[in-house]
């Protein structure tokens, strides 16, 4: 039977057939998962507006919060970490400073792997759910808002690292490289090593840093003169990707490799890759034209960054002081629930130069 609404408009029964749950609540209340969150954990945050609507829609729903059906867990002192790829060297960096806070505070750090994937992050989620649990580090590279809210329905503290969330209304704590900062220090050093081309070799904009990395490096172009920014897309992370991209990049500039490098005339193409694999890749594909031709940069300082005959010139991601941090905010979240106060912490990157960038 259709609702009526206090207006006298008619609206179709909008209660779910399954068990309501806080992404139905925010649905109907026309508001965002994290307000929903914060409306049970952090009231104070919430808007007498956005709580009655809130309100309204958990009586609508009769949705009731999981914990009060059931007697309260004794949490064991584990913390899982869901990474998004262990492929990447970044996030054994990360579990390295993370578990050197944790194990000082006698608590037992436990990895996975996601492998970039939501339904097998999801996977993971429940199951770490099933467990008592004490915390759960969470390692995203898309918006995991409804993940979010789900841990936090079992009162579970989570910290999202190498993602944040953009929005004043943060549901939980985040912690990230300041991939925007990166980009910027990259192509700042290709300007000033006389590149007028900078090339962005990149894949897949739903990830975080993919785009703010893109965001840095156009700043960088806009405040140098005579400089122009291009996307290339790498159509991948891996060294293959790179490999097929170099090659294209070495035909569509072949007679730049007939310029006269001693005149004042002859500027390197720069590339900023998305991936230090992509930067090895360009790196196998273009040899004999770096540094003359091509000065090349990656964005992750990976374990093969120093590897190979030319070594990469790369920003090197804050890994270890991103695990202690998140660390240290899940702790004090874990301990001081009621006074707890979520955050967004971005750690300042550095750039190692190298053989790929030095003329």
């Amino acid at each position: 039977m259709a609702q009526t609404s206090e207006h006298g408009n008619d609206q179709p029964n909008t209660t779910p057939r399954h068990r309501p749950n806080v992404t139905d609540v925010a649905t109907l209340a026309n508001v965002s998962i994290g307000t929903v969150s914060n409306y049970f954990n952090y009231p104070d945050r919430v808007s007498d507006l956005m709580k009655q609507r809130v309100e309204q829609a958990i009586e609508q729903l009769g949705y009731r919060r999981r914990q009060s059906e059931t007697p309260t867990v004794k949490r064991k002192p584990i913390v899982p970490f869901i990474m998004s790829s262990v492929e990447n060297s970044i996030y054994t960096s990360i579990f390295q400073g993370a578990q050197e806070v944790l194990n000082d505070n006698g608590m037992i750090l436990m990895a996975s792997n996601s492998l970039t994937d939501e339904t097998e992050q999801r996977r993971l989620i429940d199951a770490f759910l099933s467990l008592p649990v004490s915390g759960l580090l969470l390692s995203t590279s898309r918006d995991s808002s409804e993940d979010i809210s789900r841990i936090q329905s079992h009162d579970i503290p989570v910290v999202v690292v190498d993602h944040v969330e953009r929005t004043d209304d943060i549901s939980c704590c985040n912690v990230a490289e300041d991939n925007t900062q990166g980009g910027y220090l990259a192509a700042t050093h290709l300007i000033e090593q006389g590149c007028h081309t900078i090339i962005y070799a990149g894949h897949g904009f739903e990830f975080q840093p993919v785009e703010e990395r893109y965001e840095g490096i156009g700043r960088a172009v806009r405040r140098a003169p005579n400089t122009t920014l291009e996307f290339l897309d790498s159509q991948g992370f891996l060294f293959e990707d790179g490999l097929d991209l170099g090659h294209r990049l070495s035909e569509r500039y072949a007679s730049h490799d007939n310029a006269d490098h001693s005149t004042d005339e002859h500027h390197p193409i720069g590339i900023i890759c998305c991936s230090d694999a992509v930067a090895n890749g360009i790196i196998e594909a273009l040899a004999n034209r770096i540094p003359h031709d091509f000065l090349v940069a990656g964005t992750e300082n990976n374990t093969f960054a120093e590897r190979g005959p030319i070594r990469l010139t790369t920003v090197n991601n804050p890994g270890e002081d991103m695990g202690r941090r998140a660390a240290r905010l899940l702790l004090d979240e874990i301990r001081n629930p009621d006074e707890h106060i979520h955050s967004t912490v971005l750690c300042p990157p550095t750039i190692t130069l190298r053989e790929s960038t030095i003329r």
